[in-house]
């Protein structure tokens, strides 16, 4: 549809109060407001409109486009010396400045709407949509059960073989109630008790790919999972850095008491006390090292730094070759480790860094 036939329309059908028009030397966009939500862009020197969705974050009155947009455009052929032609069928719309502050475009959602959706960092377009297309029933599941609700509108990236609006049917008998089976449709445990952990998130601490690695761990058939569901059932409070534990280091749960990790999270330095955690967990993971339960994580430190001495005396003992049946002479030297046979290997372009197995159990020397 061209510019002007776009423009006639929109102003016919919606008027002029539905209808947000942000210049920019390079382009135009036009935004539809409520319940439309729908966005039109064209760049200045073209004729034609191409359909776009913004983001909306209702908490800082933002409307974020795509950072660029694939514009098919039809050219005519340049013809090249010999009679032959060239088609260049694809060119951007740049969009230097995608971040566009409208408050009058957010006067026309009604408050409790705004109000319901605003704690939520993302997904505030998916929210918005739903909140339309299923009406009540959505918008009763947004108040009661937030997260849920949440799930719902993002249920195609938990299970890419389900999408909100092509089962509608079966979701608009789900939405009331059955919030069970939203998250048995979604992948997780379909339970009681995992209701119960979902409902202690507040709709601020959600992150979507964090909510979905802590999906992804409740899906394992382990002792891990059954560690996390027996400490999440217990931990009184919830928020943010708990997720984010959940989702970058989930095995931590094997080690820190449910007191740890408690002022873990609702400690200020928690990205620095996160980070020896990680450390804790790997270095003791690839050399075996035990150590007792976490109680406090002011033992944290003293902890890691154990660890870090036992990983390194682990790292140089598995280094270390057994002793060789000829200890050598003056010209004839065993290589004692794997650094050592490692640099011979670079120095004389080898193979023998691929013995270092046989070595170390006995099978050859070098």
């Amino acid at each position: 549809m061209t510019r002007s036939n776009l423009l006639k329309k929109l102003r016919s059908e919606l008027g002029e109060y539905k209808f947000f028009q942000f210049n920019h030397p390079d382009y135009t966009y036009i935004l539809l407001g409520y319940p439309h939500l729908r966005g039109f862009i064209s760049a200045t020197d073209a004729d034609f409109w191409i359909e776009v969705q913004p983001e909306i974050n209702i908490a800082t009155y933002k409307i974020i486009l795509p950072s660029s947009i694939a514009v098919a455009q039809e050219k005519v052929p340049a013809q090249n010396p010999d009679g032959s032609t060239e088609q260049d069928s694809s060119s951007f719309i740049k969009l230097n400045d995608n971040t566009l502050n409208e408050r009058k475009f957010f006067e026309k959602f009604p408050e409790d709407l705004l109000k319901n959706i605003s704690p939520f960092n993302d997904s505030n377009s998916e929210l918005i949509k739903a909140s339309i297309y299923f009406g009540e029933n959505f918008i009763s599941l947004l108040k009661s059960d937030p997260i849920i609700a949440y799930i719902s509108v993002n249920i195609d990236k938990f299970n890419h073989s389900f999408s909100l609006y092509n089962h509608l049917n079966f979701l608009e008998v789900l939405l009331p109630q059955k919030r069970k089976e939203i998250l048995h449709k979604a992948h997780f445990p379909g339970t009681q008790n995992m209701l119960n952990i979902l409902a202690k998130f507040q709709p601020s601490h959600l992150k979507l790919n964090s909510l979905i690695d802590f999906r992804n761990i409740m899906r394992m058939d382990s002792d891990l999972r059954i560690q996390i569901l027996k400490v999440l059932s217990h931990l009184k409070s919830f928020n943010r850095n708990l997720l984010t534990l959940l989702s970058e280091n989930p095995y931590s749960f094997n080690f820190l008491s449910i007191n740890a990790i408690n002022g873990l999270i609702h400690s200020e330095n928690f990205i620095r006390f996160s980070q020896s955690v990680g450390n804790i967990t790997s270095l003791s993971q690839r050399w075996n090292i035990k150590f007792d339960q976490i109680k406090e994580i002011s033992n944290l430190t003293e902890i890691e730094n154990k660890v870090k001495i036992k990983a390194q005396t682990r790292k140089s003992n598995y280094a270390r070759f057994p002793n060789p049946p000829i200890t050598g002479t003056k010209n004839i030297i065993a290589l004692r480790n794997i650094d050592e046979q490692t640099s011979w290997a670079k120095k004389q372009q080898n193979c023998i860094r691929g013995y270092i197995p046989a070595v170390k159990s006995n099978k050859c020397y070098f």
